[in-house]
């Protein structure tokens, strides 16, 4: 055999055998990149391949088992185009859609539906937030851009469902509320309300960028409800037509308020 014949035959079993290392890699390799896109969560009993992988368990920081994922990877990675669809499930937690990472601290999502029971974040094990939130979070976008974290473009609609916050006074019920919130170089804008069959009148506006926030928001309660009331008087005084009106702010600069939403 001549020699070139030879040194094409070696070529083309060295190809084959690392095409299919790269088809089988096991599924432990797309961890990393699983993990940057889903920061404070973990996933354990990983199996399947780097292209179409599973987690029995995605777990919070603390341990618990919030659900389980699916995920699929495109083999344009291997040409540095990197998109992953992924499928969260849990009784605590729901992601559906699909992630792009565009440079290092870039990451673009797409199509995304999300649940999230708000326990989850304001356990006494974990305070991450500030506030001690009740009832759950759903979350829609078709794209948002975030960078190093926050959201840089897109627009996300949010519906906060049996909303209760838990105060001094006990567990306050808010109803459910409604927010859009809206992206454009880094500085966010949202606007909020309750909803008619809500025990709270609400209305509200935010704005925030990474170095800083401000919102305001109107607050009544409509019918006899104590807890509510009481924790309303504990926020300021209302006016003349009982309404109680807010504005806070916090950080280094804040972004101008977007215009009030109709009543």
């Amino acid at each position: 055999m001549r020699l070139w014949q030879k040194t094409g035959l070696v070529a083309l079993i060295v190809v084959l055998a690392a095409g299919a290392t790269l088809w089988w890699l096991p599924a432990r390799w797309a961890l990393p990149w699983l993990q940057r896109s889903l920061p404070g969560l973990r996933l354990q009993q990983v199996a399947g391949t780097l292209w179409n992988g599973r987690a029995g368990h995605v777990l919070a920081d603390d341990g618990e088992v919030l659900g389980r994922a699916q995920w699929r990877l495109s083999r344009m990675a291997l040409l540095g185009r990197s998109q992953l669809w992924l499928d969260v499930t849990g009784s605590r937690l729901d992601l559906r859609g699909e992630v792009r990472r565009l440079v290092d601290d870039e990451v673009e999502w797409r199509n995304v539906a999300a649940r999230l029971d708000l326990a989850v974040l304001s356990d006494p094990k974990r305070r991450l937030l500030p506030l001690r939130l009740r009832g759950e979070l759903a979350l829609r976008t078709s794209r948002v851009l975030l960078q190093g974290g926050w959201p840089r473009d897109g627009e996300v609609v949010l519906v906060w469902r049996n909303a209760a916050l838990k105060t001094r006074f006990g567990d306050v019920s808010l109803g459910h509320l409604d927010a859009q919130m809206t992206a454009q170089d880094g500085i966010v804008h949202a606007q909020w309300h309750a909803t008619e069959d809500s025990p709270l009148r609400a209305r509200g506006t935010l704005a925030a960028s990474p170095l800083g926030w401000r919102a305001q928001a109107e607050l009544q309660a409509r019918a006899d409800a104590p807890l509510l009331q009481r924790w309303l008087a504990s926020l300021g005084r209302p006016d003349a037509s009982g309404i109680l009106h807010l504005e806070r702010h916090g950080g280094l600069a804040a972004a101008p308020l977007p215009e009030k939403a109709a009543p």
